[in-house]
C-alpha cells in the first residue's frame, strides 16, 4: 500500500470509528447491518486496508453521511452527530413550503438564543 493510499485509509478508519462511537456501536454491530465478517471492520479500522468503493458507499447510506464524510478529515465530529443526520434527511424530504415554515422556526429559535446572551 502506497503512502496515500495510507494515509486514505487511516482517514477512513478514523471516521468510521467516530461514527461507531457516536451511535454507541460496536463493529460487530456495523458487521451485521452491513452483512459483512465482523474481521473486515477490524482490518479497516487497524489500518491493514480500507473497504472498496462499493463497500464504503454502503457504509456512508447505513449512517446517512456522504462518502465524502468518510473519506475528509474533520475538524470537529458534528458529521457523525445522529441529530444532524435525522435533520438532513428530513429537510432532504421535505417540501418548499415545509422548508419556509423550517427556516422561521430556525429564526424564532436564534432570536431567543439571541435574547438570552
Amino acid at each position: 500500500m502506497d503512502e496515500e493510499r495510507r494515509r486514505q485509509v487511516k482517514i477512513i478508519a478514523n471516521n468510521i470509528k467516530v461514527l461507531l462511537d457516536a451511535n454507541g456501536m460496536t463493529n460487530r454491530d456495523l458487521a451485521n447491518g452491513l452483512a459483512i465478517g465482523e474481521s473486515s471492520i477490524g482490518k479497516w479500522l487497524n489500518g491493514v486496508n480500507g473497504p472498496t468503493m462499493g463497500t464504503l458507499q454502503k457504509v456512508a447510506d447505513y449512517f446517512r453521511v456522504s462518502l465524502d464524510d468518510l473519506v475528509t478529515v474533520h475538524e470537529t465530529k458534528s458529521f457523525a452527530d445522529p441529530n444532524r443526520r435525522y435533520l438532513l434527511d428530513k429537510i432532504d424530504n421535505s417540501s418548499a413550503a415545509d422548508l419556509a415554515k423550517l427556516r422561521k422556526m430556525i429564526d424564532l429559535i436564534e432570536g431567543e438564543n439571541d435574547q438570552r446572551r
